[in-house]
């Protein structure tokens, strides 16, 4: 039961941030958006489910997992207008994926 209301929760907010998306604008909609399920969703039952040390991974690979997020939205931003969309995407995947290649590394070289 918890876990229906906490879903139609994160709803009601996701659909909130998106009615008001023509007052925040794209980029505060975008960034607000990704709150809803990341922070009220995944890490209050993966305390409870699994515990102390599954929540630190779940925020460990979160952290890893928006390395590849920042690298790919800025090679897209900053190829786009010079490349054209193709090679603009194409290379914003590779940065992604070493983005998320090199922070992972880091991490497991810090354990």
């Amino acid at each position: 039961m918890e876990l229906r209301l906490r879903v139609a929760a994160a709803f009601a907010l996701a659909a909130a941030i998106l009615w008001s998306a023509p007052i925040l604008g794209p980029v505060a909609s975008g960034v607000l958006l990704s709150m809803p399920i990341t922070g009220s969703i995944l890490p209050p039952f993966t305390l409870a489910l699994y515990g102390h040390d599954a929540l630190a991974r779940l925020a460990r690979g979160f952290v890893v997992g928006l390395s590849g997020f920042t690298a790919f939205f800025l090679v897209v931003a900053a190829a786009l207008p010079a490349w054209g969309i193709g090679a603009a995407f194409i290379a914003a995947v590779a940065a992604a994926l070493a983005g998320v290649a090199i922070a992972g590394r880091l991490v497991r070289a810090r354990r």
